[in-house]
């Protein structure tokens, strides 16, 4: 076993590139002697000692550690100006101009002030960096990556040259709009005079009134004690602000002139009311033809022109962020290594390059002015979203609103609002009884809903948007330059129920995966060859055949009074499970070249993490029911006694897991990061090791799929997870599930019971329900279910990601959290008509945000340096050059001789004094002058700490470079996330070395041989050590674990320097092992109040804490340079051997309620009986919202969603989760 022991660190000096956040005095420092080099390790001692180091032995030192910074973007290599040939008068082939005939108002649109074309020869400093494809390539930066742009892009987006773009972390200090401008940082003279400088503010009368409506707009929800301070600082201490301003001011007036500017500068993207026309079927109704029937005219679609919404994008100040050219990303990890692709944001994937290639080459439309024949033709990716939500916490108002992202723009920009989904009216009935003398079927309103959804993307996609679709829109950009816009569809976020809509499809049929005909009964082969052959060869295609078979199938139903879901129609749309329903995509746009099915992208929020994780998890607890309900007690301790990591990374747990209580993705997410320490040996053997197993690849296939950054390595990793996982899966429905008789949980019983009481007061005669009946329903069997959509669809993951770019650009997270926008605009609106109202809203917002964005320089805020904090130790903002960040305060500490006698008899303030001394000579460059590693106390005498006092601090920063070239940020805090970690030395096995922060400390250092002066901060730290009789890694599938070295050696404490800390650790302590006291004596500084002098045994290493985490201990990660990435690179599965489901025969005897729960270790705290039965269904079960239907990313549960969801299709009214194997809770 490879310990950590450990006293001091490596001497030498901080690299000579690094921006050191320590301050000196005046006295400058000398240069610092090279370290020596460190001394040999030490022999291995024997497995599982963890003894300290004995007298004489030579002590091992982490690895100095130096962290790349990401690259600022690379100055460009176009030139600002290049003095261009004469250019020719244009000549026109034949074969450029299309002969299409078009609107004379379509081609007289923005025809003026036509860009120069590109010359034909280009200088030699462009031309060296073309290819022989004609792709710019960019020279490589420090990580080995560059951009290859096909042709001479024109314009790059400016906000790529600002270090604060590639920061994560509000500890970061962000530059002054007028810095980012170029403008410098304005004095407040000038502040006192941004006012008269500001005439763009229209249509408001004074900038005070401005000022106060941006505030206004800005705030989200109801108003906080932190909008007070807003309101005070951002508006009333402005140096503009001018209380006369106010006289007579009237919010509601102020709202009726935002609405009348934009009808007076005829803003053409605005809201309209739209109509819809539904022909109305009927069984055993004939008409003549369709155009005959009935029409059911809905005319409160609220919605904005797609082409309009695409203009004022253009002019909008956001459009500066444009990538309008895209581009292949490459990396090459070493010098000698072939170039990899990097595959990020939507507009550096393969789809539309193709896509930006494929449009060079169409023609121009006849009419299109001379001077437009030249422009450059770029693509606009158009990704909507979809999806109702709830707008109250109680009741069911609710909206279902459609946006929109551009992909040429980073998808952490605001959506644009397009449209809000009408529903049927009240009254359908009653006018469908008119025409026909009956009601409407379920089947006949389940198809009108289907039309009501097409009919809205009719309006959508208009001819004016069909036109641009085909030649184009030439437009003014940011810069200046007219260029040709085509638009595309890309992507179609949308959970499954939304899917089901769009692509006319049943949802609980044959063949429910939109992007394919995959027979359902075959989902559970997830993962094989054969299914993956089956994706190709069965994939949807939208052609004529397949409209004319709707248009056939619809003549049989209105022309011959076929029922929309008679046997007849089901024989010909029943093999692919389609609808009657004409598809807006595929009607408008098919004939351009649109598959209209390849649009649904996956879905990581519903279908995983929402989905087949969620389906494992409960069905893990019922397992864990079947065994006992201690055992579902240990578990909720355990998963309460995780600790918190990050800032909202990982938040603690203080609910029970079991009651699945209000639970939204991101509680199901840590639930399955911290999922391993937890469910350890809560079961016997084989079944610990199958689930333990089936967790970590889970774990390892959602990292994987989550990355917001992909190299050809990690697409083939999750290539090959995929197919692990599919075997896992099986493996785990074949060896555990069918071994225990598994029920509902209480939870499931109590909405079922629900359900049937709500169905009963509906149905008529003796079976109606009374006010006060109760429907005693017992729990019945639940059974594992692989045959589902969600789990089908994880085998689309990598193929998708390689196409469409990286989950975060098409998970519904990001219309999730639109939907808190509209909710926000709910409470300010008439509820007589939210539509209207919040559409308001959303373009008044708008106009704000344009003003504030065209005068950001001068409108940009300025408060008071000194931060007004409660506590005196707050850390500043940090710059994203610096290592960590430490505050400057001196007002917390101790005499380091007096603290020492105060706790002479703890054991972690053992020698302080000395270590400390020691620590800090090497720190300085000094070496023992003996042959140990022990300092002298003449030699101590080199170094003096100012009048002998040690300050302490509560919290450090640590800045670290992410696996996809970004600065983030972990706080360290003794008190708690306390954890990190270090390189350790070559010779380890293992790379890093652990170690717990217990006291963050700086001291003013005097070297009266050198004569330098100088703060030194420091990590007080108890060491980890490293479990090497752990299997762990990827290929054992198992976490790694450490625990606290033995207090009584030398070696369990020590002192670290902030420079060498890798980034903060996440260690879950190991459950299963329990706790003892015995590696530490009472100890106040060492331990905290709420461990009551006990540690845990082990530790997990927390590999999916997060996705650099995961990266840095996967390996291959572009951001992480150093070279312990191939330790990790080397411990990974032969991927030339292919996963197998296991061939361990089944258990003989089946696990029930009554088999004796299985003993844990070490754990006091859980005392098991035999024969544990489960205990009284809890009678404080919330009859207002069933779990099982809430799927958003908000605080509370959200019924209006599944309401707009059930009013689709009776199939999902029957199983509101969609398919069988998730109707859990």
């Amino acid at each position: 076993m490879s310990l950590l022991h450990f006293r001091v660190l490596l001497p030498g000096g901080a690299d000579a590139d690094h921006d050191s956040s320590r301050a000196t005095t005046d006295v400058p420092q000398n240069d610092m002697p090279p370290p020596p080099p460190p001394p040999p390790p030490p022999p291995a001692p024997p497995p599982r000692t963890l003894e300290p180091t004995r007298s004489g032995r030579a002590r091992k030192f982490p690895q100095k550690y130096k962290d790349f910074r990401p690259t600022e973007f690379v100055a460009s290599i176009i030139p600002d100006s290049v003095e261009l040939p004469d250019i020719p008068e244009v000549v026109l082939p034949e074969t450029a101009v299309d002969q299409t005939t078009t609107e004379p108002e379509v081609l007289s649109r923005d025809v003026e002030n036509a860009p120069t074309p590109l010359p034909g020869t280009l200088p030699p400093e462009l031309a060296k960096h073309l290819d022989n494809d004609g792709f710019l390539n960019y020279p490589e930066d420090a990580f080995g990556t560059w951009r290859s742009y096909p042709g001479i892009p024109t314009y790059i987006p400016p906000a790529e040259s600002e270090a604060a773009d590639l920061c994560d972390g509000p500890g970061f200090k962000k530059p002054h709009p007028s810095e980012a401008a170029g403008l410098g940082a304005p004095s407040d003279t000038a502040r006192a005079e941004s006012s008269i400088k500001i005439t763009n503010i229209t249509p408001f009368d004074n900038i005070t009134v401005f000022r106060l409506m941006s505030w206004w707009y800005g705030s989200k929800g109801n108003l906080s004690l932190k909008l007070l301070n807003d309101l005070v600082h951002d508006v009333m201490l402005q140096p503009d602000f001018d209380p006369a301003h106010l006289e007579g001011f009237s919010a509601e007036k102020e709202m009726k002139r935002m609405d009348a500017h934009r009808r007076l500068t005829g803003a053409k993207d605005g809201w309209r009311n739209g109509t819809v026309k539904l022909s109305l079927p009927c069984e055993k109704a004939k008409h003549d033809a369709e155009a005959n029937a009935p029409v059911l005219e809905i005319n409160t679609v609220r919605y904005r022109p797609l082409i309009e919404v695409i203009r004022t994008a253009f002019e909008q100040p956001g459009a500066k962020f444009m990538h309008l050219f895209p581009y292949r990303l490459f990396h090459r990890p070493r010098p000698d290594a072939d170039p990899s692709p990097i595959i990020e944001e939507i507009y550096n994937t393969p789809a539309v390059l193709e896509e930006h290639q494929a449009v060079q080459s169409i023609p121009f439309e006849a009419g299109t002015p001379p001077e437009h024949l030249a422009v450059e033709s770029i693509i606009l990716p158009i990704c909507p979203y979809s999806d109702a939500t709830s707008l109250a916490q109680f009741g069911n108002t609710s909206l279902w609103p459609i946006y929109i992202w551009f992909g040429n723009v980073s998808n952490s920009f605001s959506a644009m609002h397009v449209a809000y989904m009408p529903t049927l009216p009240d009254d359908l009935q009653d006018e469908y009884a008119k025409h026909f003398g009956k009601n409407a079927s379920p089947a006949t309103m389940t198809f009108l809903k289907r039309e009501l959804f097409q009919g809205v993307w009719e309006l959508l996609i208009d001819d004016d948007f069909v036109h641009a679709y085909k030649h184009g829109i030439i437009l003014k950009c940011i810069d200046g330059i007219y260029r040709r816009i085509f638009p595309r569809f890309f992507s179609y976020s949308a959970d499954y129920p939304e899917k089901v809509l769009l692509s006319s499809i049943k949802s609980q049929a044959q063949c429910p995966c939109p992007r394919c005909t995959t027979p359902k009964e075959k989902f559970r082969e997830m993962g094989t060859q054969a299914d993956m052959d089956r994706r190709e060869t069965l994939a949807r295609v939208d052609s004529s055949d397949r409209q004319d078979v709707i248009e056939m199938v619809r003549g049989g139903i209105f022309e011959n009074g076929v029922g929309v879901n008679s046997k007849a129609v089901e024989d010909v749309l029943g093999a692919t499970s389609e609808t009657p329903v004409r598809n807006a995509f595929s009607w408008r746009l098919r004939d351009l070249g649109l598959n209209f099915y390849q649009l649904f992208v996956v879905d990581l929020l519903h279908e995983f993490e929402l989905g087949v994780w969620k389906a494992i998890f409960i069905h893990l607890l019922r397992i864990l029911q079947a065994r006992g309900q201690a055992v579902v007690h240990e578990l909720n301790r355990r998963y309460r006694a995780v600790p918190a990591f990050g800032r909202d990374t990982i938040r603690r747990v203080h609910k029970n897991v079991s009651e699945l209580k209000q639970l939204a993705a991101r509680d199901y997410e840590d639930y399955l990061q911290c999922a391993i320490p937890c469910f350890d040996s809560l079961l016997p053997e084989p079944f610990n090791s199958y689930i333990l197993t089936l967790l970590f690849t889970l774990a390892t296939w959602h990292a994987l799929a989550k990355l917001r950054q992909h190299t050809a390595s990690s697409l083939s990793d999750l290539r090959d997870e995929t197919t692990t996982l599919g075997s896992d899966v099986r493996n785990f429905e074949t060896h555990v599930c069918k071994s225990f008789t598994t029920k509902e949980l209480p939870r499931e019983t109590a909405a079922r019971s629900r359900r049937a009481l709500a169905a009963a007061k509906k149905s008529k005669g003796k079976r109606k329900a009374k006010e006060g009946d109760d429907v005693n329903i017992s729990s019945c069997g639940k059974s594992f279910n692989m045959n589902t959509y969600k789990y089908h669809a994880l085998g689309d993951y990598a193929a998708s990601i390689a196409q469409f770019g990286t989950t975060d650009n098409t998970s519904t997270q990001m219309g999730e959290s639109e939907h808190r926008r509209v909710k926000r605009f709910a409470p300010r609106t008439g509820k007589k008509d939210y539509a209207t109202g919040i559409s308001k809203h959303v373009d008044r917002e708008r106009l704000v945000h344009d003003i504030n964005e065209k005068n950001a320089p001068l409108l940009a805020t300025k408060r008071d340096p000194k931060h007004s904090f409660d506590e005196s130790e707050s850390l500043p903002p940090t710059s994203p050059k610096d290592d960590y960040n430490i505050a400057e305060s001196q007002r917390d500490f101790d005499n380091i001789y007096k603290w020492m006698r105060d706790n002479k008899d703890d054991p972690a303030a053992k020698d302080f004094g000395t270590r400390l001394k020691d620590h800090l000579l090497r720190r300085r460059g000094y070496t023992p002058a003996s042959d140990t590693d022990e300092f002298s106390t003449l030699e101590h005498a080199k170094l003096h700490i100012q009048n002998d006092r040690v300050y302490w601090h509560q919290s450090m920063r640590i800045n670290y470079t992410t696996y996809n070239m970004r600065r983030a940020q972990d706080v360290i805090n003794p008190d708690f996330r306390s954890d990190i970690f270090v390189y350790a030395t070559d010779d380890d096995a293992h790379p890093f070395w652990y170690a717990r922060v217990i006291g963050i400390l700086h001291v003013n250092v005097y070297d009266p041989v050198r004569r330098t002066s100088e703060r030194m901060e420091v990590l007080w730290a108890r060491w980890y050590a490293f479990d090497s009789d752990n299997s762990s890694g990827w290929k054992a599938k198992r976490l790694h674990r450490v625990g606290f070295v033995p207090g009584n050696g030398e070696d369990a404490f020590g002192f670290i320097d902030p420079q060498d800390v890798v980034r903060a650790s996440h260690l879950i302590p190991s459950f299963a092992d329990g706790c003892t006291s015995a590696l530490l004596d009472k100890s106040e500084l060492a331990r905290r109040k709420e461990e009551e002098n006990l540690d845990y045994h082990r530790y997990y290493v927390n590999m999916f804490a997060d996705r650099d985490m995961f990266m840095r201990y996967r390996g291959g990660g572009v951001g992480h340079k150093h070279p312990s990435s191939q330790v990790f690179l080397d411990d990974r599965i032969d991927p030339a051997v292919p996963a197998a489901d296991s061939d361990i025969a089944d258990p003989e005897t089946s696990i029930t309620d009554d088999s004796p729960v299985v003993q844990l270790q070490d754990t006091p705290q859980l005392v098991l009986q035999d024969g544990d039965v489960m205990g009284k269904v809890i009678d404080d079960l919330d009859v207002e919202f069933d779990d099982e239907f809430w799927e958003s990313e908000d605080e509370w549960p959200d019924p209006g969603e599944i309401l707009a969801e059930r009013a689709t299709d009776p199939a999902i009214e029957q199983d509101l989760d969609v398919e069988s194997g998730y109707n859990v809770l």
